[in-house]
């Protein structure tokens, strides 16, 4: 896992040099460098990248995780698309995902960052038409002055998505503790617990 992870983050450092070329200046990098590519982490920490508007990515997330693809999440489509994304995210399929999976994670989603042009920009708070700042409930971390990390990118005020389902702190996410966070994360896209969201009823980006 270690040893893929350096491969990432190497192959990415390779990106406009060329096996064993000289590092080109940094004027002419940029000018061949690809254009800005949008980046959307869903809720549970899903890294959706694309050439497509914030929005149109967010539409992407939400038709996978419609099952039955009647224009509304509910609260079983979204535990079951989090059970989805801690398979992907256990590579080693130990049943947990390890702090070396979530350090990997770490790398993905700062290169995704880094692609989409705002790898280190912070924004201010996103607030609900109600007034009411979108952010962490219980168990989750919540930043009430700045949005940071993948919270930038996300519809959840979470930097760390992945990394807060640990409850416990052990450095070890069970199964049980990303539904846990899953059940907590829903009921905030879901205030009025109605049971289910509709695409116009998410925080816009």
């Amino acid at each position: 896992m270690r040893m893929m992870a350096t491969w990432v983050v190497a192959g990415a450092a390779m990106a406009f040099t060329g096996a064993g070329a000289q590092p080109l200046p940094p004027e002419d990098a940029a000018a061949l460098a690809p254009p800005p590519r949008q980046l959307f982490v869903a809720p549970m920490g899903e890294i959706v990248a694309g050439d497509d508007k914030q929005e149109k990515l967010v539409d992407r997330w939400f038709a996978g995780a419609d099952a039955d693809h009647d224009g509304a999440l509910t609260l079983a489509e979204f535990r079951a698309d989090a059970r989805a994304w801690f398979g992907r995210l256990d590579g080693n399929r130990d049943g947990r995902i390890d702090a070396e999976e979530v350090r990997l994670y770490e790398v993905m989603l700062r290169r995704a960052a880094a692609g989409s042009g705002r790898p280190g920009r912070p924004r201010g708070p996103r607030v609900k038409s109600t007034g009411t700042l979108v952010g962490a409930a219980a168990g989750d971390a919540a930043y009430a002055d700045i949005l940071q990390g993948a919270a930038r990118f996300g519809l959840l005020n979470i930097p760390q998505p992945v990394a807060a389902a640990d409850a416990d702190f052990d450095r070890s996410i069970t199964p049980a503790e990303f539904d846990a966070a899953a059940r907590r994360r829903f009921a905030m896209l879901d205030p009025d617990d109605t049971g289910a969201v509709s695409r116009k009823d998410l925080p816009r980006l």
